[in-house]
């Protein structure tokens, strides 16, 4: 045995192994994905007539191997960077100047989305890591990092045509003095009308709803939704869903979907998302898309119902990405605590499960506050506090709508699914 061996790191292995094979540079090559799960790197050789159920692949080490065309999911085209990427990336520890350093490889060989993943692992390990957090745009305000966006959100803009602006700019910058008159005039009808929804007149009530039926002003959709759409009562919703479905034109189409997935009736949402039109379903899918980002999951999850209702592919690549999401959730969380006891001759031991004021707890270090003037409460309960967690939440509609878009299933195993989708756009 030769004691003087020298051990290289995974790295170094790796480097050599591509200058030897020949896979450093940025040539692509083939992804045979097996059916029982497994998978061949290489190009594919010319079939040859004598053998034409079966398909030869040399691999990235030199030898061909051949296989039984029925044995293949899918075959897909991928950069030398990706495979590169992944035995990487199974080579990393899980530590913050680990994940810096392949994050920073990342960038070099431009894998945009697999870097800043990695910067927001490390950013779970080190919460305050400078490097990362300018790495991803990120700014200090006040102590607190956070996204330039983020940061004009809390302080109320939104973004339009690549800047921030108040709300009410966008709405000026969105509608003309005219429009806004409409707006305004067809509020106060709705307003009038509503009421009468839920008064004692049958008259009033069968007139409001021939009158709110009869619109058909896209002018007037503003005022519905604002005065409609979260009304206590059922029945005055379902009347709004019907009220949009006569309204043509892209507003009454986005109501419809906002009402399809955060309406707390089930019965509703999906009334809502049935009556989308079929010539305004390209905006539907459109605005479902952009929620399946949705800070809550349960919105996540019904956008996901929707677009599998709605049956549009072009959302496959998106439902891809909604898979598994990650979500903020405050919990309560005990305060660990000192306990003490007083004993005799007012000596205070440490042990019990109760935790005085700090301002009592001086006052009876100091000798200021006699001992036998405090009661201990022996079964207080806990003090707690909220702390803030992410969680990553696998969303079962979001796969339920993958497989009935694609009639394929590779479960919650993302990158499988990419494999999948670049095959098929190959």
């Amino acid at each position: 045995m030769n004691r003087n061996r020298i051990q290289l790191p995974a790295w170094r292995v790796l480097a050599s192994l591509c200058f030897i094979l020949g896979i450093a540079s940025e040539l692509p090559a083939d992804l045979i994905r097996l059916k029982h799960g497994g998978e061949i790197r290489g190009k594919i050789v010319p079939e040859k007539s004598h053998y034409p159920n079966r398909l030869s692949i040399k691999t990235v080490s030199g030898s061909t191997v051949s296989i039984s065309k029925k044995e293949v999911e899918f075959i897909t085209l991928r950069s030398i960077s990706y495979e590169e990427y992944e035995i990487r990336l199974r080579l990393t520890p899980r530590d913050t100047a680990s994940l810096w350093s392949l994050a920073q490889w990342c960038q070099k060989k431009h894998l945009n989305l697999q870097r800043k993943k990695h910067l927001n692992e490390l950013l779970e390990l080190d919460p305050e890591n400078e490097q990362a957090h300018k790495a991803l745009g990120h700014i200090k305000r006040e102590g607190v990092w956070t996204t330039y966006a983020e940061h004009m959100a809390s302080r109320g803009y939104v973004r339009y045509k690549g800047k921030y602006i108040t709300p009410e700019e966008k709405g000026l910058l969105e509608s003309t003095a005219a429009d806004r008159e409409k707006q305004q005039q067809w509020h106060s009808k709705i307003y009038a009308w509503a009421s009468w929804l839920t008064g004692r007149s049958d008259n009033l009530r069968r007139k409001a709803v021939e009158q709110i039926q009869a619109i058909r002003d896209p002018h007037a959709v503003p005022a519905l939704k604002k005065i409609l759409a979260n009304h206590d009562s059922r029945d005055v919703r379902l009347l709004y869903i019907d009220s949009l479905t006569h309204i043509e034109g892209p507003v009454s189409a986005s109501s419809l979907v906002l009402q399809g997935i955060f309406d707390v009736d089930r019965g509703i949402r999906m009334r809502a998302i049935e009556a989308v039109p079929e010539t305004q379903k390209n905006i539907a899918n459109s605005v479902l898309i952009q929620h399946l980002n949705h800070k809550q999951n349960v919105i996540v999850r019904r956008a996901a119902s929707a677009l599998n209702k709605l049956g549009d592919k072009a959302a496959i690549p998106h439902l891809i990405e909604a898979l598994v999401t990650t979500h903020k959730y405050r919990i309560q969380v005990n305060v660990p605590t000192i306990g003490f006891s007083v004993g005799q001759g007012g000596n205070i031991s440490q042990g019990l499960q109760n935790q005085l004021p700090p301002e009592i707890m001086a006052g009876l270090l100091t000798g200021q506050i006699p001992p036998e003037n405090i009661s201990v409460q022996g079964n207080a309960a806990p003090l707690k506090k909220l702390r803030t967690v992410r969680v990553n939440q696998q969303n079962p509609e979001v796969l339920e709508a993958l497989k009935s878009l694609t009639k394929v299933n590779f479960g919650y195993d993302e990158r499988t699914w990419k494999l999948w989708l670049l095959s098929q756009n190959s």
